[in-house]
This record gives C-alpha cells, structure tokens and sequence, in this order.
C-alpha cells in the first residue's frame, strides 16, 4: 500500500514536472512572440513618424508662395549699383541737369591689334547748381576730354567690356572729375552716363 502510495506520488510529480516544463516552454514561446510583437510596433511607430516628418516638410516646401518682389526696392539695389551709395540717398530721385561730352573714339591698350572704344560722356549734375557748374565744365572742356581720352586709351579690352566695367569706369570718371574740378569738396558731377558706349 506504502509502494502504491509512493508510485501514485510519483506519478503526479512527474505529471506536475512535465506540466511545469510545458508552462515553461509556452511562456518562453509567449515571451519570445512578444518581444517580436513589440519590437514590429516600434519599426511601425518609426515608420509612421519618417513619414509624417517627410510629409511635413514636402508639404512645406510645394505650398510655401515665393518670396514677394518689391520693384521700388530693385530699383533702389540697381541705382546703388550704379551709382554707389545707400538706397535711402538714392541720387536717380534728384532732379539732374545734363552736360554732354562730343563723341570721344579712343584706341584700347591692346597690342598688334587695332580696338578701340567709341563712347560719349554725358554728366549729371544737380539742376539746381546748373548754370555754375556748366560754366567751369565750358572752361575745363578740353582739358577734361583730354583726361577722359588718356584714362580710356589705359584700358585693355578685357576691362572695357561688360556690364561691371562699364558701371566701374562711369564711377571713376564721376569721381575723377570731382576731385580735378573741386578738390577736398563736395562732389558736383553726381554719376556719369554713356549716351554711345561701343567696342570695336
């Protein structure tokens, strides 16, 4: 009776052992089956969020308008260029007078070839200083030819042409004059224009 107690005691502890052993197994198979249930969601999560941000952004971009154009404020950034100074002194607003220069044809600095420039000067002074300032411009008249002949026949062709350096030279003639009519005083030639401008 004691074996048959001993056997029946065995047997179920075999029997709670093996069902333990396969409680073990399922929960490492669960476990295991979660791990990979979680680690899916959060390359889902990740998923989502590049996605949304790349939306975001692609969305921005193809939505945003361009940017807005001021044509008073091109202006402005144009007569600075040419002119040199700050838009809130823009010189172009100011009322000018003319003084035209004869068509000036000078040989450019270029050897074993003939080129030259074929320009005519006009300057831009304030109106209301008009008559004195053309009375010394009459006075000085081939004197400042002769200057703006000499100074263009320094040139080489490659700093004749082009836009840049037509803006470069009206700046300097400006300046020159200025400083040979009124020196260590306010400038009176306010920019210089090219009625005729052609390189040959």
């Amino acid at each position: 009776m004691a074996d048959e107690n001993n056997e029946e005691k065995a047997k179920v502890d075999e029997s709670t052992d093996g069902k333990q052993e396969k409680g073990k197994k399922k929960a490492s198979k669960n476990a295991g089956s979660g791990k990979s249930s979680m680690l899916a969601w959060a390359i889902m999560a990740l998923i989502v969020v590049v996605c949304s941000a790349g939306g975001g952004i692609a969305a921005n971009i193809f939505m945003s308008s361009p940017p807005a154009v001021n044509p008073t404020e091109d202006l402005a950034k144009a007569g600075e260029e040419i002119l040199g100074e700050d838009p809130d002194e823009s010189r172009i607003q100011k009322e000018f007078a003319y003084y035209s220069f004869d068509p000036l044809t000078v040989n450019l600095d270029v050897q074993r070839q003939n080129r030259y420039v074929r320009i005519t000067v006009v300057l831009a002074i304030p109106k209301e200083d008009e008559p004195k300032i053309t009375e010394i411009l009459d006075k000085k008249k081939v004197e400042l030819k002769n200057w703006i002949m000499t100074y263009m026949a320094g040139h080489t062709l490659e700093q004749v042409a082009g836009r840049k350096n037509m803006v470069r030279i009206q700046r300097e003639i400006a300046d020159s004059l200025n400083e040979q009519l009124w020196p260590n005083q306010r400038p009176r030639i306010n920019h210089v224009l090219f009625k005729d401008y052609a390189v040959q």
